[in-house]
């Protein structure tokens, strides 16, 4: 069915649904016979210890799949499904007849298919309620593929291990064996050996969200995005920043960077905190103060972080050649701005070897003048301001005189990025990329070399 399915259509190969179904059937198919002898010492109904052994090889089989995909495992579906598949065949048990009826006795039909739809209901109801235990599932950040084929191996190994076979099985048993060691004794050594910097401009829309993952898997976040405007809320930390940083992999976070308090860069960072044990909360050495400003600080004073407060000159060494200088906010703060607290947000070049990006908050043209003169030439601009016409000048822009330039924008009222600014980063000769029509933007590099990776 499988290949008939997608000669039909190839793309099914990329479609979760397509792929966690035939999973659960293989899963039944290797996993249910172990999982049943397992289960047949259990002082329980038959129907019962049946039930949990289907549950347990569904489970075994697509784990890995359901991290990769979404993240999360569920935990309780196990004592679950002892309630749901039952009740799920008995709600097709009656829906075929009564569907078969409908066609001869309507009235009837529809007697025998409002029973269906309180099953229906109460199978809804039961997994809501089951939904909402704590310890319910967890979530899990994706994992390397490596770690899929070592899971799957020792399945394997585990369901075969009292089996008796001849010599021939046992050699192409040995030989799968090896060939798992050998595929993850290369990945071992790649992993060791890793000298990449990865830095993920995260598409949160109209706001601000970079990952920055040192060589030794150190990882440093810069705003988490949030509202962008007065009277619209969504919650940007919970439905988009925190998610991806699951589907990156990130199981940690060392230093948290929050530019300045408004809500499109600072609002993401209070869910960050609250899912994410943080080492480190950076802040800019400024007097504004914001509620949302108080809930982070209040939260990382909760869960023992340390709290610095940084300006210019000020230096954050993230590991061996890999640093932060920090720019801005000057010493004497800019005052009777247009913003004053987008002028004096934390302006940081990070450097490693012959590597530079320079991370500009929401800073206008008056905080560009501030720094003009400092060593701001980089390889990387991560253009202020999402590309506001009262950012970017083109002094600014000849003084870094990037190779590539990241605009952070969504959907907007303000007219970002401008396409004056646009001009004037093309007339440089840098390649714009922009998270609203590329999606997140990965720079990867080893401090010479660097690749561009755009979800779109």
């Amino acid at each position: 069915a499988a290949i008939i399915m997608l000669l039909a259509n190839p793309m099914l190969i990329h479609n979760p649904g397509f792929i966690i179904s035939f999973a659960c059937i293989y899963s039944i198919a290797f996993l249910y016979k172990p999982m049943s002898k397992i289960s047949k010492n259990l002082p329980l109904p038959r129907f019962i210890k049946d039930s949990i052994a289907l549950s347990l090889a569904i489970q075994l089989g697509i784990a890995p799949i359901l991290i990769h995909y979404f993240n999360y495992l569920s935990i309780i579906n196990v004592i679950l499904n002892i309630f749901t598949v039952p009740l799920t065949f008995l709600i097709i048990a009656i829906a075929f007849p009564g569907i078969i009826i409908g066609s001869i006795l309507p009235t009837i039909s529809t007697y025998i298919l409002a029973a269906d739809y309180y099953l229906i209901k109460l199978l809804l109801k039961a997994i809501e309620y089951f939904a909402k235990l704590p310890l319910a599932g967890i979530y899990i950040p994706s994992l390397p593929i490596y770690i899929y084929v070592i899971y799957y191996a020792l399945i394997y190994g585990l369901i075969n291990a009292r089996n008796k076979i001849g010599y021939f099985a046992w050699k192409w048993r040995l030989q799968i064996y090896m060939t798992v060691a050998l595929v993850i004794a290369v990945i071992g050594i790649k992993f060791i050996t890793n000298d990449n910097l990865r830095i993920v401009v995260l598409d949160v829309g109209q706001g601000d969200s970079i990952l920055i993952t040192t060589p030794k898997r150190k990882n440093i976040l810069i705003d988490g995005g949030g509202s962008s405007s007065e009277g619209y809320n969504y919650d940007v930390g919970s439905k988009v920043t925190v998610p991806a940083l699951r589907k990156l992999g990130i199981w940690h976070i060392d230093t948290i960077i929050s530019s300045h308090i408004h809500d499109d860069h600072l609002e993401g960072l209070i869910r960050v905190a609250e899912e994410y044990k943080i080492k480190n909360l950076v802040l800019p050495r400024v007097p504004y103060k914001s509620e949302k400003l108080d809930m982070l600080i209040d939260i990382a004073e909760r869960k023992d972080s340390n709290i610095f407060y940084v300006g210019e000159d000020d230096r954050l060494v993230l590991e061996k050649d890999i640093s932060m200088e920090i720019l801005l906010p000057s010493k004497e703060l800019l005052i009777g701005t247009n913003s004053d607290e987008n002028n004096n947000s934390i302006v940081a070049k990070l450097n490693y070897k012959n590597f530079a990006m320079i991370f500009t908050g929401d800073i206008e043209k008056e905080a560009e003048r501030r720094i003009i003169d400092k060593d701001i030439k980089s390889v990387v601009l991560k253009v202020a301001h999402h590309g506001s016409s009262t950012s970017s000048t083109k002094e600014f822009l000849d003084k870094v005189s990037p190779i590539i330039s990241i605009i952070s924008v969504g959907n907007n009222v303000y007219g970002h990025p401008s396409g004056e600014t646009l001009k004037s980063i093309e007339e440089i000769g840098s390649a714009i990329y922009r998270t609203d029509m590329h999606g997140a933007v990965k720079i990867v590099t080893d401090g010479i070399k660097l690749k561009v990776i755009t979800v779109r």
